[in-house]
């Protein structure tokens, strides 16, 4: 096993300091972690590169983080020294010509950004770490690129922002490409120098990425390492910030990273304030958040060593050192999800309305979709995390590239943006005993964002597409059909419609619940029903469920309980429940991650449970939970006795009775986080 395929637990200073560095060595030491990833030795405020006048003190600094067995990843961001900064030539320029005062990927910079990279290289440092490289919003115009997007399209560059426009997305296309080709030169002139060294970038996470030219899956071919900034919050107003973020990040970044190693990048500092870190609650949650789910989680503050006294800081040497003494349960761990949450970067890049503010994009809207795709995902994302059950996130490329059997059920929400290849896909994992569950207008249109006649999966559906859209907003309804299988334990019979509905007409499939007529206003009557809101079809040997809403979204705004209910009922009916919990809030995220060949199994619990406002203060102690573990999970980790169960961070072993269903057990109290442990 390669070093840094080892749970990684990664510290950052990110800015210039002051005073003696050993202070920090021994801070870094203290708390658990295990690398650097180095930028306050060689920083110019917060520019991170390597200076000349600087190389001695940092010579001096890898050999003291060496002598205590802290791996060093040097930090370089995509700016450079003044010099490089002023240099109008390379500068990034917006549609009107003027310069945004950073260095074009694509100019001269290129070159002097790759030798600097091999400079650094020959420190003998483990790996280096570009903070970057994206091109700012509105970019990029300058010359070069002008010059290199007609040699390689064969026209001018597009001025308007269409993306039903093949030059628009021919653009989008380019920007990346640029991206890849930069850090594949430096991965290669890093790699010449010293061959195990690794090289990783600052990801994509969720969103859109066609803003600034950062694409996963194209990153993942040409790094070592793929990492998002999954913890770094808020740069927007706490309650608009999920408080799942860092958890799926890190099951979109697994299901990307085509097996490579994985990184939450966890910012210490209550964003936009360096000075004031989260609290201790918050801290602990999001490293937990990303360990839990595969990923090593990175902690990094923007302010003096000093800082890291405060609650924040001392949660965060708590939680790195309970890695620390339990790293062998977090080395190479694989999850027993049998339920895949698709997430279409293509669609996301397309149709997502908003890109999320980050230090790398602002907020703008930017596409002209009726709904917000990312905010479908990640209702759905929440629905079923608010119904503790174990989820994995792929993305469509994944769908191309096969081993979609190791699931039951794939959640397509509003994947609207989808090729006639991906569809065959879905097509053939249904008919071999699969099960779908999709949303609102998944399959309508092209990758070129043409539209279709009908649903493309209309088939598989079992409902055709009528003319016409339901413009509901938020006062009109649904009404559940003679079927009970979806609305098990569901006492309403008139349930809040999605803001959104096509009008379907079924084929072959059975309407489990129909949209009535839009309302013209809250205190009108009910009108009759009109078309099906869910429907039901068999196809092949496998089923699937359609929802002909913007259920996701609506969700996601306004938290309809019923909504993760009938996914529940519907994910029952499919396949019965790896792990049922009792007396566990909806707010304690559930994962499962096994290490087959130790036949181990982890349970881990990851407590948002707080005081109903961001940031957490204090999070509500979990007393009097049970798990029922099913047999066929205890199987799938190799397991076929259970010998002893352990909850790690209480340091408590755990009674259990095993029944003809499985594993029975109650959970002890705890906080923020707990992992239970089951061995043979």
């Amino acid at each position: 096993m390669l070093w840094y395929e080892k749970p990684l637990r990664i510290a950052a200073l990110q800015c210039e300091s002051e005073g003696d560095p050993a202070r920090v060595l021994d801070a870094w030491e203290g708390m658990g972690f295990n690398v650097e990833q180095l930028l306050h030795i060689s920083a110019e405020g917060y520019i991170g590169y390597l200076r000349d006048d600087q190389m001695e003190k940092v010579q001096r600094y890898l050999a003291g983080a060496k002598a205590r067995g802290l791996r060093i990843i040097f930090y370089v961001g995509v700016l450079g020294p003044k010099e490089v900064r002023s240099n109008e030539a390379w500068a990034f320029r917006d549609g009107a010509g003027k310069s945004l005062g950073m260095p074009c990927v694509n100019s001269p910079f290129h070159d002097w950004y790759v030798e600097h990279i091999r400079k650094i290289a020959a420190l003998d440092v483990d790996g280096i770490f570009l903070d970057g490289p994206f091109f700012p919003t509105g970019s990029c115009y300058c010359d070069a690129c002008r010059e290199l997007f007609r040699r390689e399209y064969g026209t001018a560059l597009p001025t308007v922002a269409d993306f039903a426009d093949k030059a628009w997305r021919d653009f989008i296309q380019f920007r990346n490409d640029s991206i890849i080709r930069l850090v594949r030169d430096c991965r290669n002139a890093m790699k010449s120098v010293k061959p195990d060294a690794i090289l990783y970038t600052n990801g994509q996470p969720l969103g859109p990425g066609s803003a600034n030219g950062r694409n996963n899956r194209m990153l993942a071919a040409c790094e070592d390492m793929l990492g998002a900034e999954g913890g770094f919050i808020f740069y927007e107003p706490p309650d608009r910030v999920p408080w799942w973020k860092p958890g799926v990040t890190a099951r979109l970044l697994e299901g990307q990273s085509e097996g490579k190693p994985t990184v939450v990048f966890i910012a210490g500092d209550h964003k936009t304030w360096n000075r004031y870190l989260l609290t201790a609650p918050e801290t602990r949650l999001l490293i937990a958040a990303a360990a839990a789910n595969g990923a090593s989680p990175w902690y990094g503050i923007h302010s003096p060593i000093e800082d890291l006294q405060a609650p924040g800081g001392q949660a965060a040497g708590d939680m790195m050192r309970f890695l620390r003494d339990n790293e062998a349960c977090y080395t190479r761990t694989e999850s027993l999800a049998e339920v895949a949450l698709l997430w279409s970067q293509r669609t996301a890049d397309y149709f997502s309305q908003e890109t999320a503010v980050t230090d790398f994009t602002k907020k703008e809207n930017q596409g002209k979709h009726r709904i917000d795709y990312t905010a479908c995902f990640g209702g759905f994302a929440e629905m079923l995390l608010r119904r503790q059950m174990p989820f994995d996130v792929m993305d469509d490329q994944k769908l191309l590239e096969g081993g979609l059997g190791k699931y039951k059920t794939i959640i397509l929400p509003d994947f609207a943006c989808a090729s006639d290849e991906e569809l065959e896909a879905l097509k053939g994992f249904v008919r071999a005993g699969g099960h779908l569950v999709a949303s609102f207008e998944t399959s309508l249109y092209r990758p070129d964002l043409t539209r279709r006649a009908d649903l493309g999966l209309s088939d598989l559906f079992g409902a055709s597409l009528q003319e016409g859209l339901y413009d509901f907003q938020a006062s009109s309804y649904m009404s559940r059909n003679a079927d009970d299988t979806a609305f098990a334990g569901i006492s309403q019979t008139l349930l809040p419609a999605p803001a959104w509905g096509l009008k379907v007409r079924p084929t072959t499939a059975t309407p489990w619940a129909y949209f009535h007529e839009p309302l013209a206003g809250q205190y009108l009557p009910v009108p009759p029903r009109a078309t099906p809101a869910i429907t039901a079809n068999r196809y092949g040997k496998g089923r699937c469920i359609y929802l002909a809403g913007s259920f996701g979204e609506h969700f996601k705004t306004y938290g309809i309980p019923e909504y993760p209910a009938i996914l529940a009922n519907v994910l029952d009916a499919f396949s019965p429940a790896l792990i049922r919990a009792e007396n566990l809030p909806e707010t304690v995220e559930l994962t499962l991650r096994t290490q087959r060949e130790a036949g181990r199994l982890m349970v881990h619990l990851v407590n948002f449970t707080g005081t109903m406002r961001r940031p957490i203060s204090r999070v509500v102690r979990i007393h009097e939970a049970s798990l029922a573990i099913s047999a066929k999970a205890l199987r799938a980790a190799g397991i076929e006795r259970v010998g002893r169960v352990s909850a790690l961070r209480g340091s408590v072993h755990v009674a259990f009775s095993e029944t003809a269903e499985g594993l029975a057990l109650k959970v002890p109290a705890f906080d923020e986080y707990e992992v239970l442990l089951i061995q043979p």
